[in-house]
């Protein structure tokens, strides 16, 4: 399966939602999410998603994907951003999974990860 180099950001994952995030491409991407975590240690994340219309598709997916890799999963549902980080902090959980586009126009997505706190880069 081929996923486009283009969509992984400095800081964030960004792509056309319909087209470039398709369903194989969420669960190959939460696979290896889930093995980075395991890999740090983190056993449990958070996922979050944002409120465009393609988020509930990928989060489950995300979701779906994390737990298959043997991370718990703590779904929050639809907040911004910076609840997923306040929720991290407040259960005590240090990674997370934020499902957004930020910025971009409607047919973007995309996931902005956090690790130990921290935004991976």
């Amino acid at each position: 399966m081929y996923i486009a180099s283009h969509i992984f950001k400095a800081n964030d994952i960004r792509a056309i939602a319909d087209t470039e995030l398709t369903n194989a491409a969420v669960e190959r991407i939460g696979l290896a999410i889930g093995a980075y975590f395991l890999s740090r240690g983190e056993t449990r994340a958070i996922v979050c998603q944002d409120v465009r219309e393609s988020s509930p598709r990928i989060a489950k997916g995300v979701c779906k994907a994390l737990a298959k890799a043997g991370v718990a999963v703590v779904d929050i549902g639809t907040y911004a951003t910076p609840v997923c980080y306040f929720a991290g902090r407040y259960l005590g959980i240090s990674a997370s999974v934020m499902i957004t586009a930020s910025h971009n126009p409607g047919e973007y997505n995309g996931m902005k990860i956090t690790s130990r706190d921290t935004t991976i880069f």
